[in-house]
């Protein structure tokens, strides 16, 4: 009999690692980033990840990738622009995501490949989700232009907020920086 010896790879292992590693990072951040801890969140072994992985690093890229808006809860239309823009920041702001985010920023800067990572994820998303949101003004009747910086801006207020506090965005951070940072900056 010829083909694989050992056991089958599980095709499971490789996202659940990711999602570990996110976890991993937004509870114990950079210092707490092993392939021990890793492997012990995903409940496989070490050697799972070394067999998809070359080393940390490489895992990194897939997180990166893996990180920034998912989902937004826009809720039904009508609507408004402020409560999507809530929306949209929440989104962005909240969860193990955002937490590992706000923790690998200053790595991304740093490092080409997760700096591109970083570009084709969650940079693109957040830019979907923009264009969602401007969307749904439109759909409303709305003459609001939402850009992409004014957004950028205002998840950048809240990731400083959450990196000086450790600790992710809460309702009243969202709201704040709404009414102070994302929506003055939108044209009407």
């Amino acid at each position: 009999m010829t083909g694989q010896r050992g056991r089958p790879r599980d095709p499971d292992v490789t996202v659940r690692a990711v999602r570990a590693a996110i976890t991993v990072l937004a509870e114990r951040g950079m210092r707490g980033f092993t392939a021990d801890e890793v492997a012990a969140v995903a409940a496989v072994g070490k050697a799972s990840i070394y067999r998809r992985w070359s080393s940390l690093d490489e895992l990194l890229v897939d997180v990166v990738v893996d990180l920034g808006v998912r989902e937004v809860p826009w809720g039904p239309l009508p609507g408004s622009a402020r409560g999507d823009m809530v929306a949209l920041l929440t989104a962005a702001c909240t969860g193990p995501r955002a937490m590992a985010e706000v923790e690998l920023l200053p790595v991304i800067g740093r490092d080409e490949r997760l700096h591109r990572a970083y570009m084709d994820g969650p940079v693109l998303r957040l830019v979907a989700a923009v264009a969602e949101l401007t969307s749904r003004a439109h759909r409303r009747g709305e003459s609001v232009g939402f850009r992409g910086p004014a957004v950028a801006a205002a998840v950048a207020v809240l990731h400083r907020r959450m990196a000086t506090r450790g600790q992710q965005a809460h309702p009243e951070w969202v709201s704040d920086v709404v009414d102070t940072v994302a929506l003055p900056a939108v044209p009407r």
